[in-house]
């Protein structure tokens, strides 16, 4: 069985490894789509306590590839729920930005109604 998000953070107890703690989409008309993974090294010790440090390569860059699939993990489980690839992760983030941007709209139209 694989490890969950907390389960590996604890494994490494004492151990720098590294992580990423944020990713960017770029999805500029007329060029190619990539993700962006940003990284840190981190150190985990016994009570609990983290040290984060900037890692020699500091982030990833992934360009949008249509043919690649990979594994869907669940990150609270560690158990593989089946398989993702590049467009639906594309169209589930710029579905998500839709909503997103919407519910805001209404929000800022509603605080400009009174």
């Amino acid at each position: 069985m694989a490890l969950t998000i907390n389960e590996e953070v604890i494994s490494k107890t004492g151990v720098r490894f590294p992580r990423a703690y944020a990713a960017g989409l770029s999805y500029k008309h007329g060029e190619t789509p990539f993700l962006e993974w940003f990284l840190e090294t981190l150190t985990v010790y016994t009570d609990g306590t983290t040290l984060s440090e900037a890692p020699p390569v500091d982030k990833i860059r992934s360009d949008y590839n249509e043919t690649l699939t990979y594994p869907l993990i669940n990150p609270e489980t560690g158990e593989t729920i089946g398989t993702a690839s590049d467009q639906q992760l594309f169209c589930i983030l710029y579905s998500r930005f839709l909503h997103d941007l919407t519910t805001e709209m209404n929000r800022l139209a509603a605080v400009a109604a009174g």
